[in-house]
């Protein structure tokens, strides 16, 4: 079964108190706004995972949380990574060839400049930057998940808040 691959940056995250760890970052009121819309916007488009993948860190997890919800996805299921928080495009390849090929769709949350250089890999599409709550589709028609690794994925589709949710 072809494989298809969403990319997606955390939503935009909040500074509260200048103590707070990155890691420990929440989501802004505008981040919890664009994840639910981004999510609904997918779930409309017919673009459900049946595996979601996040970071651990709190402004990638809390995306993945509000997208789940917007697919009836288990929030309880989304398979966090720590390796995944400010990780280089290998660190996601590593992390992509390691799933399932009973999985078709894939949802991965993660932070830049990583996803960004991981989307402009996949594809002969190249975008400047992945922003905040955007994504990036890829698809393969090969069977196995290591296949991102080992060849250019089509490009399905770019999305961003910016233009896709105003």
């Amino acid at each position: 079964m072809p494989k298809q691959l969403i990319l997606l940056r955390h939503a935009k995250s909040d500074w509260p108190d200048t103590n707070i760890r990155d890691f420990d970052r929440p989501l802004s009121k505008r981040g919890i706004n664009d994840a639910t819309c981004m999510g609904k916007l997918l779930h409309d488009k017919g673009i459900c995972p049946n595996l979601i993948i996040s970071s651990d860190a709190t402004r990638a997890f809390t995306t993945a949380t509000l997208l789940a919800q917007q697919f009836s996805y288990p929030t309880e299921q989304i398979n966090t990574n720590h390796a995944l928080y400010l990780a280089p495009p290998d660190t996601l390849l590593d992390a992509i060839s390691n799933i399932s090929s009973n999985h078709e769709n894939v949802l991965l949350v993660a932070h830049n400049p990583g996803i960004t250089e991981l989307a402009n890999h996949l594809t002969e599409i190249h975008i400047d930057n992945l922003p905040t709550c955007g994504v990036f589709i890829a698809k393969t028609i090969l069977p196995d998940w290591n296949a991102f690794r080992k060849t250019t994925a089509s490009f399905v589709e770019f999305l961003s808040p910016k233009q896709n949710l105003n």
